[in-house]
């Protein structure tokens, strides 16, 4: 089984950003863990760093069942 989620950034700050998970957002910040579910599998979600200038942030995803 294939596992599927839509993930996309909404909003950066200089020490957080917003991001759309499966259509529902969530507010995530430096140190912060946020869990969500998907079916029968469990992601981690973690903010590595942003970028204001080039409008990027880098997240650490680690996901199992």
């Amino acid at each position: 089984m294939l596992f599927r989620s839509a993930i996309s950034l909404q909003s950066i700050a200089s020490r957080s950003a917003k991001v759309a998970v499966n259509q529902q957002t969530l507010g995530i910040s430096f140190g912060e863990r946020k869990i969500f579910q998907h079916r029968d599998v469990t992601c981690e979600l973690v903010l590595m760093e942003t970028d204001l200038e080039g409008g990027k942030a880098r997240f650490s995803i680690a996901c199992k069942r």
